[in-house]
């Protein structure tokens, strides 16, 4: 599965809009949109069903404003989705987020080699 940012132009919507594709093709199959906060998004089919919807719990959003971490969520997934999928597709989500607050930080540091691109995994 492939994950990738959409654009404010291309969306037409300043909510956060991200595309989940399968393999190497063009083809998208679920659309995630999220919340100003980060609190909650919602993935849609490709047919626009809501198909799942993720929302951070009270307990993490307290622990994540005073310790910096939390990541406890509640997950709704509709009757006759595979849950596999969309566990798969909150977990890439995760690793998203992640790589790109590494690529924030590694901007600021010079690592002696200019050729050199941050990878995240």
């Amino acid at each position: 599965m492939n994950i990738a940012k959409k654009g404010k132009l291309s969306t037409q919507s300043l909510l956060p809009h991200y595309e989940v594709g399968r393999g190497e093709e063009e083809n998208e199959e679920y659309t995630i949109v999220g919340d100003y906060m980060g609190r909650t998004f919602t993935i849609k089919n490709n047919k626009d069903e809501i198909v799942a919807q993720v929302a951070k719990t009270t307990k993490a959003l307290i622990q994540n404003a005073v310790l910096g971490t939390g990541s406890e969520s509640t997950i709704d997934i509709a009757p006759g989705v595979d849950c596999s999928t969309i566990l798969a597709i909150i977990y890439g989500m995760e690793q998203v987020g992640k790589c790109r607050f590494q690529l924030l930080g590694n901007t600021q540091q010079s690592s002696g080699l200019e050729s050199s691109e941050p990878v995240c995994f």
